[in-house]
């Protein structure tokens, strides 16, 4: 660790209740780990990498801005981590432990080495590239719906995907692994069998642009076809190069999720193929009930739209039939804003 990366994590103001004595020198150290460099913050916390003394590994340490383990938040947090930990999936990334120290907080997980997507679109837009390779998109998403369907099958919601939320991984020859990424950060976790919010509420999970209408509007039970949508938004962004709801202002940007109907994708992506853009529609539209409904099923739409990619005409046109029928639903497809205002 070179000398400036030292100073930093010294000079780190959340992490100055944990600075222990290494050898000679001062060192940032939680749960028996010295903290390596800072790799990431966000709203609620920074992570940092860390080599794990016993499984000898390198591992990711988010440390929460909050403190108070007296708090109903930090109550909420650790039901949270202990039933995220219960997902389990090659595509999940894996909570190893959650726990305090000196007063502050802690979750520890496997440590991904890559980038997420959302860099990987500012990387392509900087090439001037309008966003991802199809086939490239279609792989990495059939990786993180696996994920998110083991979440789903541990009554585990994500309620904040955004590109942010896929992580890449790099191979032996250091280039992209998409068939291999992971979903990441189940920070706005609800869990569906015990019925309520792990971590906030319904009107404050979720990031403008991603988040589905019903959490646009502060809806207090949120489905899995919530993160569906959010899924279909950010696959939407990574095609286009921008979140399909926008505006000046966040209350612009929630109306235009409740209210405004998204482009199709192919006016500004005309190489993406006729299928992806049905699981996006599909995934995208503002009634619940109208939506694939779980990850199991985009699972198998993804998987559809992927088989057929590179086939004919006749083939590609027969995927976009068999990924419409797994949406048994015939009625409106708009937002019925009165049946899902939150109570007063």
């Amino acid at each position: 660790m070179s000398d400036l990366v030292t100073q930093q994590l010294n000079n780190d103001p959340l992490l100055q209740r944990v600075l222990t004595t290494v050898g000679n020198e001062r060192r940032p150290v939680i749960g028996g780990m010295t903290l390596q460099a800072k790799i990431g913050e966000g709203s609620t916390g920074a992570v940092y990498r860390a080599v794990h003394p016993e499984q000898k590994r390198d591992v990711a340490i988010k440390v929460m801005l909050f403190s108070d383990e007296k708090s109903q938040r930090f109550e909420r947090f650790m039901t949270h981590a202990k039933s995220a930990m219960t997902a389990k999936s090659p595509n999940l990334v894996e909570i190893l432990k959650v726990d305090t120290e000196s007063g502050l907080i802690y979750l520890v997980s496997e440590f991904v080495n890559g980038i997420n997507a959302e860099k990987h679109l500012a990387t392509l837009k900087e090439r001037l590239k309008p966003g991802m390779n199809e086939a490239s998109l279609l792989d990495m998403c059939v990786s993180a719906a696996t994920g998110l369907m083991a979440a789903h099958n541990a009554n585990v919601l994500h309620l904040d995907l955004r590109p942010s939320s896929i992580l890449i991984s790099k191979g032996a020859n250091a280039e992209f692994s998409f068939s291999h990424a992971k979903l990441c950060d189940l920070g706005q976790a609800y869990n569906e069998f015990i019925g309520r919010f792990l971590i906030g509420t319904a009107a404050q999970c979720g990031t403008p642009g991603y988040m589905s209408p019903e959490q646009a509007v502060g809806v207090e039970i949120p489905t899995k076809s919530s993160d569906v949508f959010s899924f279909g938004a950010l696959m939407y962004a990574l095609l286009v190069g921008q979140p399909p709801f926008g505006g000046l202002t966040i209350d612009d940007v929630l109306s235009a999720t409740v209210y405004e109907e998204v482009g199709n994708v192919r006016t500004w992506r005309p190489d993406v193929s006729r299928a992806t853009c049905k699981v996006i529609e599909l995934c995208l539209r503002k009634n619940p009930a109208a939506r694939i409904p779980d990850a199991r099923v985009l699972l198998h739409a993804l998987q559809i739209a992927r088989d057929s990619l590179e086939c004919s005409l006749d083939i590609q046109q027969a995927a976009v039939e068999e990924i419409s029928a797994l949406v048994k639903y015939d009625g409106p497809v708009e937002f019925p804003v009165e049946q899902h205002m939150p109570q007063q």
